[in-house]
């Protein structure tokens, strides 16, 4: 695990939630999911210490919040816990997954802090690439014993072709209209933040720290100039 983030789905009566480990090629597992009344509530999950298989501990990194609905309420809280967390919005209108924007808004205590803009239909291109994956590396993985709810609303989606503005375009909908999908939406938002740690380049970290350690290795045992040339003509007999 060398990332750890957190994706937050605000309802006008709730909260649910989804915490996620992240590793190398963009290796994912759920660590934790559920759902609150109060955002006071959501402070200690995500402010919790979680042990490692190797005994190290970790907490998230960073978590993105839904400020679609009870926009004023979300800003306000992120005021107080910046240090964790930054507010998203949804966009169809961008070429990128996410893009960093500063919050505008009249009488906020938040504005001119950071706002995100995700397109939603990009990460669930992504994470549904990578549930089609077998455990493993690259795949993005569940704990034992998922509940029903979890799995129906991670999966209440599917893309269709539907026509807009009189041409065909594809775009995730729901499978049936009352489905509910606020667990697919929090893991959305844990995969952009996660994109925004640099989720991505984080095998490149290891390849880098091995072609480091190959040179070091040579330069400590360098070779002469007879094994360069029994190397260079090994297979000359």
């Amino acid at each position: 695990t060398k990332l750890i983030t957190g994706g937050i789905d605000v309802q006008k009566d709730c909260l649910y939630w989804v915490i996620r480990a992240w590793g190398d090629y963009m290796t994912s597992q759920l660590i934790a999911c559920g759902k609150v009344q109060t955002m006071e509530e959501i402070e200690p999950i995500m402010n919790t210490e979680f042990k490692l298989p190797g005994g190290d501990t970790a907490m998230v990194n960073l978590t993105l919040m839904d400020s679609g609905d009870r926009t004023d309420e979300v800003y306000e809280f992120y005021y107080h816990n910046s240090d964790w967390m930054l507010p998203c919005k949804g966009t169809t209108t961008m070429t990128s997954h996410y893009r960093l924007s500063i919050i505008n808004k009249a009488g906020s205590k938040a504005t001119g802090m950071t706002l995100v803009l995700v397109d939603g239909g990009k990460y669930k291109d992504l994470i549904a690439a990578r549930m089609r994956k077998s455990n493993g590396q690259g795949s993005w993985m569940v704990f034992g014993g998922i509940d029903d709810e979890y799995a129906e609303q991670v999966t209440a989606e599917h893309k269709l072709t539907v026509r807009s503005n009189g041409r065909d375009v594809e775009r995730w909908v729901k499978k049936t209209t009352h489905a509910d999908n606020h667990y697919l939406d929090c893991e959305v938002y844990s995969l952009a933040a996660a994109d925004i740690l640099g989720v991505r380049m984080l095998h490149l970290q290891v390849e880098a720290e091995r072609k480091e350690q190959l040179q070091r290795q040579q330069e400590e045992n360098p070779e002469t100039p007879e094994e360069n040339w029994i190397r260079a003509n090994e297979h000359w007999v």
